[in-house]
């Protein structure tokens, strides 16, 4: 069942804003975002309650999202509510800092439903194996889950070197 509409508030800020388009999954998984910094925080943070608060339990490969439609978009953060199991890179609503969206056919659940997956996100993980894509093995998992993280930072963080997970003699 779906939740109630975007207040004409909340109409009215996503269509002013300027979304940046996620270039790295241009391919895979296009959408787009807002930054919370950059945009007026009050309504950003009311948009991501109402995601939140009257979107659908879905799913992204294995792993449990939040989602809500509006107006052909399917809006998603990733926030967690604090009853929910701990995920190494979700954390709580007052620290959001991202909204995503994406046209309803570029959803996840819409490509898998039609047969449209492509494989996971990172090549370092496509399965060569045979086995179906969405059984990430927890070596995977996690470098999946670095990858992202990874670039993430380095999205966040442009003129910043990624820290070396190289130990050296003065760092063990």
């Amino acid at each position: 069942m779906a939740g109630p509409e975007l207040p004409p508030s909340l109409k009215a800020f996503v269509a002013s804003q300027d979304w940046t388009f996620a270039k790295t999954y241009a391919k895979t998984w296009p959408h787009e975002y807002l930054v919370r910094e950059k945009v007026d925080e009050a309504l950003f943070m009311q948009l991501a309650r109402h995601i939140v608060e009257h979107g659908y339990a879905g799913t992204f490969y294995k792993r449990d999202v939040g989602y809500f439609d509006e107006g052909g978009y399917v809006y998603w953060t990733m926030y967690r509510e604090k009853s929910d199991p701990p995920q190494k890179d979700w954390y709580p609503q007052e620290d959001e800092n991202i909204v995503n969206r994406c046209r309803k056919e570029e959803s996840y659940e819409y490509k898998r439903d039609h047969g449209l997956l492509p494989d996971p996100p990172s090549p370092r993980l496509r399965r060569t194996d045979g086995a179906d894509p969405e059984e990430l093995s927890p070596e995977e998992t996690k470098d999946l889950q670095d990858a992202v993280q990874a670039e993430f930072a380095k999205r966040m963080n442009p003129d910043r070197d990624p820290p070396s997970r190289e130990v050296t003699a003065d760092s063990g």
